[in-house]
């Protein structure tokens, strides 16, 4: 646990050798991630940025990370925008994505997850997902999925 508040792009030097980085569980709220936070640790493999309870994201935080493979943001009630708007349009080596317990109520990816070709994970249990649509659910076609957890979510097909 720790008080971080805010990370920006200048809050880390280039550390061209990070591998993992864990900056969860932050003990304030709301913890602010600003637009490439995180560009300066190109070759970071695991960002986890779970349990924060709540985590205000700039749409740009995540440029820069192309070459991520898991991506934790677990219970920090990021809601319905998380998957709605271009979050992860840099991610293009994303294979693990974890949003479990953050208030998405639909299954409304925005259409830049068709480009997420790697993505072979993804966790949504618990959220508050009552149905889902099929048009939606195009947007994951192509994906080689090992793992789609929609568990504790009260679905229903529309």
């Amino acid at each position: 646990f720790s008080f971080i508040r805010q990370v920006t792009v200048t809050s880390f030097p280039l550390l061209g050798r990070l591998f993992l980085l864990e900056i969860g569980a932050q003990l304030v709220c709301p913890v602010t991630i600003g637009k490439g936070a995180f560009r300066n640790l190109p070759n970071l493999r695991v960002l986890h940025l779970g349990n924060s309870k709540i985590l205000q994201l700039d749409l740009d935080a995540f440029v820069g990370l192309s070459s991520l493979p898991v991506l934790r943001l677990f219970h920090n009630s990021l809601g319905d925008s998380i998957l709605e708007e271009r979050y992860f349009q840099d991610l293009r080596s994303l294979e693990e994505l974890d949003l479990s317990a953050n208030k998405i109520t639909k299954l409304h990816p925005h259409p830049l997850f068709y480009n997420l070709t790697a993505l072979k994970s993804v966790n949504l249990k618990p959220n508050w997902i009552s149905n889902f649509c099929q048009t939606y659910l195009t947007r994951f076609q192509g994906k080689d999925f090992l793992f789609f957890n929609l568990g504790s979510n009260n679905l229903y097909k529309t």
